[in-house]
């Protein structure tokens, strides 16, 4: 590997007399001062995107496990809202058993008794469901 320090020859083939002493020549000591420095500039660039990522990357980690937490809490409240309306659902089908006007309603609106709860027997005077009622 070249060093540092070194510059490549513009011209391999002049004669030494034509070339210009690297040791005396201050431009080129001043674009060797020039090059160091744009690697200290590239090497502290590169150091604070390594301490940015590693920010990020833990930002996003403790923004991950708050939204895993709470993520558990609304999957707990669904699952309990969700045996509410069911025990709802259960309460309201029995109550339709014996009153035919509920059992209409929750015939217009889809809500099917369940196995356990079979459906009592509907009055005779009742109309029958899906029929408009006499006036």
């Amino acid at each position: 590997m070249d060093q540092p320090n070194t510059v490549p020859d513009p011209q391999p083939d002049a004669a030494p007399a034509a070339r210009p002493s690297t040791q005396s020549d201050p431009e080129i000591a001043a674009l060797t001062d020039e090059l160091r420095l744009l690697r200290k500039y590239l090497v502290v660039t590169l150091a604070a995107t390594v301490v940015v990522t590693f920010c990020f990357n833990v930002y996003l980690y403790r923004v991950d496990r708050a939204t895993r937490g709470q993520l558990a809490q609304a999957r707990e409240a669904e699952r309990a809202s969700s045996l509410a309306v069911n025990s709802l659902l259960d309460q309201v089908v029995s109550f339709g058993h014996n009153h035919p006007g509920v059992a209409q309603m929750l015939l217009k609106y889809g809500i099917k008794p369940t196995s356990s709860n079979a459906p009592a027997a509907t009055p005779t005077n009742a109309p029958a469901p899906g029929t408009a009622p006499r006036k």
